[in-house]
């Protein structure tokens, strides 16, 4: 708001969500407006060891859908541990960048770049990020949604809606953002986020 922006953000994740669970919740979350799609799934997968071809058909058809409402799609890039072995992880990471050259997509590598394997800024579990980490997300996912979204063209707004009774916070919320790995967000001119989202 102080930069003058009209975007607004809503935090679509939940907590241990995977790429099958977003799928199967998308067609509920897409019924609101949703102008940009920050697609944020899969670190559960792998950390539970899941086939990453089981993963790369969920998250395409999550792109898929969303592209045929007119959605642009912004996918975040995620990787394993390397205890995991070399053969999975490396099959695991190149999910997303494939993913992303093959349906054109904005890509951010990797999500959490800066913040994995740094003890000052994970939980004690080592995986999941602290609320202070997520000034370096921030700076992960920022430059994209700068340079996409000025290129977006213009729509007139739809009326005012509530959700849940939460207060209408502008774009630049990065609530969950640090919360964990597969944070998944929705972006529009004209939603309602949680009310501790801040603005940029």
């Amino acid at each position: 708001r102080k930069a003058g922006s009209p975007w607004r953000v809503v935090n679509a994740g939940l907590s241990g969500d995977t790429t099958a669970g977003g799928l199967s919740r998308l067609d509920w979350l897409l019924k609101q407006r949703v102008d940009v799609l920050v697609l944020a799934l899969g670190a559960n997968d792998g950390l539970r060891g899941q086939d990453p071809e089981a993963m790369r058909a969920n998250l395409a058809r999550i792109i898929e859908r969303a592209k045929g409402r007119g959605i642009t799609v912004i996918l975040a890039g995620m990787q394993m541990p390397s205890n995991y072995g070399p053969d999975y992880t490396r099959r695991f990471k190149e999910v997303f960048p494939h993913l992303a050259e093959y349906y054109n997509l904005p890509f951010i590598p990797f999500l959490l770049d800066g913040v994995a394997m740094q003890p000052d800024l994970n939980q004690a579990d080592g995986i999941h990020p602290i609320a202070a980490a997520q000034v370096v997300l921030l700076d992960n996912v920022l430059p994209v949604l700068q340079t996409l979204l000025p290129q977006l063209p213009g729509r007139p707004p739809p009326p005012l809606r509530a959700l849940g009774g939460r207060r209408r916070q502008p774009v630049g919320c990065v609530c969950g953002i640090h919360r964990a790995a597969h944070v998944q967000y929705l972006a529009s001119r004209h939603f309602d986020g949680p009310a501790h989202c801040r603005p940029l």
